[in-house]
């Protein structure tokens, strides 16, 4: 397969979740994931018959056999498998399984499109990366905009504004968790033409996230800018103070113009949402997660070897949260991915899980003190990072848009041995 065929391939991965849930005035599902998945499952196929006919698919993934945490997720399946057992709903149980094989099958062919195209990997995820940020921040703020300054209309938290992924909470994670891509750009490109882009991006990324009120996100890109701070503490060069410097403007910039289009409401509103947070009685939305989160707990520790089986949280909930479900409203997720999964499949599951999560993310790291640069290792702690705190709030592994994301950065992380050996020749 030729070099310039796996990249398109690769964008058809990366950029799947645009696809709409809609034709015209004719929907085609409620919930557009459906269409994403039915997306990949059908790309899956075609890539595979692309790579078997190519007599490629044994030889690119011989460096990855031998890999435990490649096979982590093998493990998360099988023990999901297993706990069929314990399903009250085999057909939610089936729904869900083919959904977390249709993601480990994109992974596996997305590492075989890598290797083809190798080194430039790691430029394809940045371009891929500016496209995304651009598209979604733009429409984003356009929709603002055309609200607000153009219709006189107050802000207001709406989904109305969430762009391509139906809902502002993950409209806002999947523009934090690009974000470190920008400061990759910044602090390693020399190119003033590319800079200039990548702080733009910044801007409108962070105007956008601002714009959303979405709590989670903006901790997420809180943990972001610690980070930073901790990585300008430890380099200490004049360039990246200068570079962080003018990081720390474009975010200001961000909040100034927040401020502009929230002038008209009688309050700011994102500092009202943060203000209930101490006081869970007084949000309905914090509240609502502590229970999940409790309620979780309780199944996990009644079942804790099986779980209620995959896929039938969504059932076995109701039963839990009977006494504190409001009007038909059903607790369909825990808003917590390790919680939801030990409940589902039980602790030994959730164990193979938080592996495949957290050791890319502990090893970047103790990668980056080593080092004490911005490497692609300080990248892959920031992405994973993101998306740790997405998966304690929210329910990453069930949006596409955030999952491929996610398996993009595993993918650069498996390569960045080979990438790295390639910049010392």
């Amino acid at each position: 397969m030729k070099k310039y065929l796996s990249t398109i391939i690769l964008g058809f991965y990366f950029f799947c979740y645009t696809i709409p849930q809609s034709i015209l005035p004719l929907y085609v599902t409620y919930d557009r994931v459906v269409v994403h998945v039915l997306f990949l499952s059908i790309l899956n196929v075609i890539t595979f018959l692309i790579l078997i006919k190519g007599n490629k698919l044994q030889e690119l993934l011989s460096p990855f056999r031998n890999k435990l945490h490649f096979y982590s997720f093998s493990i998360f399946l099988l023990f999901s498998c297993i706990s069929f057992i314990a399903a009250d709903n085999l057909i939610e149980g089936l729904v869900t399984i083919t959904k977390y094989f249709i993601y480990f099958t994109s992974f596996i062919l997305i590492i075989c499109l890598a290797q083809i195209i190798k080194k430039s990997f790691l430029k394809t995820f940045c371009v891929f990366t500016l496209f995304a940020v651009f598209i979604e921040s733009g429409w984003i703020n356009y929709l603002i905009y055309d609200s607000v300054i153009t219709n006189g209309n107050f802000l207001s938290r709406t989904n109305d504004f969430s762009a391509f992924t139906g809902n502002i909470n993950i409209s806002a994670f999947s523009l934090a968790i690009k974000v470190p891509v920008l400061f990759y750009i910044i602090f390693k490109s020399q190119n003033k033409h590319l800079l200039l882009i990548s702080f733009i991006l910044v801007f409108t990324s962070f105007l956008s996230i601002f714009l959303l009120f979405s709590r989670a996100a903006i901790l997420a890109t809180i943990f972001i800018m610690i980070s930073l701070t901790i990585f300008l503490i430890i380099n200490k060069k004049w360039i990246v103070i200068k570079k962080y410097i003018a990081i720390l403007s474009f975010i200001f910039l961000s909040l100034i113009s927040y401020g502009i289009i929230n002038e008209k409401n009688p309050s700011d509103l994102m500092i009202t949402r943060f203000s209930t947070v101490a006081n869970p009685t007084e949000d309905d939305s914090v509240n609502e997660r502590l229970n999940f989160y409790s309620t979780a707990i309780k199944s996990i520790y009644m079942r804790p070897l099986l779980g209620v089986g995959i896929g039938n949280w969504k059932i076995n909930s109701i039963d839990y949260s009977k006494d504190i479900i409001a009007e038909y409203r059903v607790p369909y997720v825990v808003h917590n991915d390790f919680l939801q999964i030990a409940a589902e499949i039980g602790i030994f599951g959730a164990i193979a899980y938080i592996y495949f999560v957290f050791f890319p993310f502990l090893i970047s790291l103790k990668q980056f003190f080593y080092k004490k640069d911005f490497t692609l290792y300080f990248l892959i702690y920031l992405i994973i990072g993101v998306y740790i705190v997405d998966s304690l709030l929210n329910f990453p592994l069930d949006r596409v848009v955030i999952v491929m994301f996610f398996l993009f950065t595993i993918t650069l992380f498996y390569l960045v041995p080979q990438i790295e050996r390639d910049d010392e020749k």
